[in-house]
């Protein structure tokens, strides 16, 4: 062998070896000390717990149900043999967490997959940085500027319901995910960077849907597979090249879209008084200092929004509709309730004031986040030690907050699997703890953009159900994935009959 090369392997393997125990002994082992105490399946020499794990399938679910039934509200699970993740399944001991600013982790297999992608926007920055940032974002989400994306769906909803109404009068079902990713998709675009096109009729055909699809699955498929968690293996993978491509691609996307939209507000500087969108509100945003965005920052923030404002709000309208097929009488009652506030008007549109009204709505939208668990767990690295009950969590450590399986504690829930909305009456909800129910996170970290979310639901919901009787076809069975949201093996398929 040439001995050259037999030096680099050598000094390769010393140089492993080195950082190994630098991580071992500066970090790792404190943190395995803390952890000890705190109850965790049995543990693989090389595989941690990991051998135990189910994989990407239904199945996990329930690995983790009966975690937390055997070993109660927080309990450990090993990746590889050095490396402890907390699970915390009680709102009780969540809300310690939840009450912090603590950030997302971004190793790999964690949110770091999507880093390439979203860049540091407010989904994953932390301290100065986020304080900032989340400061100046706030107006964009502001009441004023909610309604003003009230005619964004108008028209994206009109736009839905001319697929819809092809799909009834043929008869056919369909996978509800597919319409409803394209109609987000659709809607964040507009609201963010005014981008009309006809994504909802091209779909895959549409270079920016094709092209965010491509970057959610490709990390996501890497975050699966042990073997290109190493950026050096991954990036020289097939796999890896796609991605970076997509990333490329969908950053040149944005970076044109902001480019374009800076040159029209140095030729109009009136516009900058109108903030139309996100995107103005982003390039006009000032801090105390004077200091406004960078332009990586503008470009992180508007990646974010469109990857954080339409997977989960589709997967969660999907599976709403899925639930209102199981539930007629309750899906006849906000028929009936959408109908009583449209019933002197001209045509179905709901207005922004008419949202607060579709209370029927609302609790079925909620039930929905509760019982389906649309995002089943949210993350912390923790910077500082924190004490959690009766255990210290050490600074370093990576936190699991399990949403599903704090959605369904039976210390808050009564029949927690059963879909009941009206739990979510305003009586019934009045003297729940508020850190029982976070499908949208809780605390200073919260989604910034929750009530757009819920709003855009409503609307869509309240359209489709006054025009249409939602009925499942059974002979496509449901078989659940919990990937960055809960989706299923092969879709979850649909029919509609025109009212």
């Amino acid at each position: 062998m040439n001995p050259v090369l037999n030096a680099l392997i050598i000094i390769g393997m010393i140089y492993t070896l080195v950082k190994f125990l630098h991580w071992y002994f500066g970090k790792a082992r404190r943190i395995i000390q803390l952890t000890s105490a705190i109850p965790a399946p049995s543990r693989n020499w090389f595989w941690g717990s990991l051998h135990q794990h189910p994989g990407i399938t239904e199945k996990t679910l329930t690995w983790y149900v009966d975690l937390s039934k055997k070993y109660g509200d927080i309990y450990k699970i090993w990746f590889g043999p050095f490396i402890p993740q907390i699970h915390i399944a009680s709102p009780e001991l969540a809300k310690v967490i939840l009450k912090t600013a603590e950030p997302k982790p971004l190793d790999i297999p964690g949110y770091g997959v999507v880093q390439p992608w979203l860049g540091t926007g407010l989904l994953l920055s932390d301290g100065d940085v986020w304080h900032r940032n989340r400061h100046l974002l706030t107006p964009a989400f502001h009441f004023d500027m909610l309604k003003t994306y009230a005619d964004v769906f108008r028209r994206t909803t009109d736009s839905l319901i001319n697929v819809f109404d092809s799909l009834a009068e043929r008869g056919d079902s369909f996978d509800i995910f597919k319409p409803m990713g394209l109609l987000t998709l659709d809607t964040v675009l507009q609201c963010v960077c005014s981008f009309y096109e006809d994504i909802q009729h091209l779909g895959e055909n549409h270079m920016i849907v094709k092209l965010t699809h491509d970057a959610l699955s490709l990390a996501i498929y890497r975050s699966l597979k042990p073997y290109l968690w190493s950026d050096i293996t991954f990036y020289i993978s097939p796999t890896g090249m796609r991605f970076r491509t997509a990333c490329q691609n969908f950053h040149a996307f944005t970076r044109d879209i902001i480019e374009k939209r800076k040159l029209e507000l140095s030729e109009n500087p009136d516009l900058k008084q109108k903030q139309r969108d996100f995107l103005d509100i982003l390039l006009v945003a000032r801090d105390e200092d004077g200091r406004g965005l960078k332009d990586d920052e503008i470009e992180a923030e508007v990646n974010n929004f469109v990857f954080a404002g339409h997977d989960t709000t589709s997967s969660t309208l999907s599976w709403a509709l899925y639930a209102l097929t199981e539930h007629q009488d309750f899906q006849e009652a906000c028929r009936r309730e959408i109908r009583e506030i449209l019933k002197d008007r001209d045509s179905d549109e709901i207005q922004f004031d008419d949202l607060p009204k579709l209370t029927n709505l609302t609790m079925g939208i909620k039930e929905t986040l509760r019982y389906f668990g649309t995002v089943p767990m949210i993350s912390r690295k923790l910077t500082r030690d924190i004490q959690v009950g009766d255990h210290l969590l050490p600074s370093g450590v990576d936190v699991n907050i399990m949403l599903f399986l704090i959605h369904r504690h039976p210390s808050v829930w009564e029949k927690p699997d059963e879909f009941i909305p009206e739990r979510f009456s305003a009586d019934n909800a009045v003297n729940r703890d508020p850190f029982a129910f976070v499908p949208f996170s809780a605390g200073p970290r919260n989604c910034i953009g929750q009530n757009f979310a819920m709003n855009l639901m409503k609307v869509t919901l309240a359209r489709i159900l006054n025009r249409y009787i939602v009925t499942y076809d059974a002979t496509h069975p449901i078989v659940k994935v919990p990937e960055a949201t809960i989706r299923t093996e092969s879709g979850l398929w649909l029919k509609l009959e025109r009212i």
